[in-house]
């Protein structure tokens, strides 16, 4: 892992957790902290990993659907939680 992984890391984790009160229920927070952990700590792309990041893009997807949350923020969500990755992400 690198310092740039380490503050994508700490950056996707801030912004969830700002937002985790009024937006996202426990269990999708659980699942956004599940994928940041999971990219953070691996050095490959596995298919378990990016299931995990195919399912909180949707899960992000879906708040936006419903207008908890602007198509921007989500997007920025997205790529922040992205970053954290040893590669670029395409889910």
């Amino acid at each position: 892992m690198t310092s740039q992984r380490a503050q994508a890391y700490a950056t996707a984790l801030k912004s969830l957790r700002d937002l985790k009160p009024s937006k996202f229920t426990d269990a999708q927070m659980d699942l956004f902290q599940q994928t940041a952990d999971a990219l953070f700590f691996t050095d490959s792309l596995d298919e378990s990993v990016a299931d995990l990041v195919a399912r909180s893009h949707a899960e992000l997807d879906v708040i936006a659907d419903n207008d908890r949350l602007l198509p921007e923020t989500v997007q920025r969500l997205k790529d922040e939680l992205d970053a954290i990755g040893p590669a670029p992400v395409a889910a």
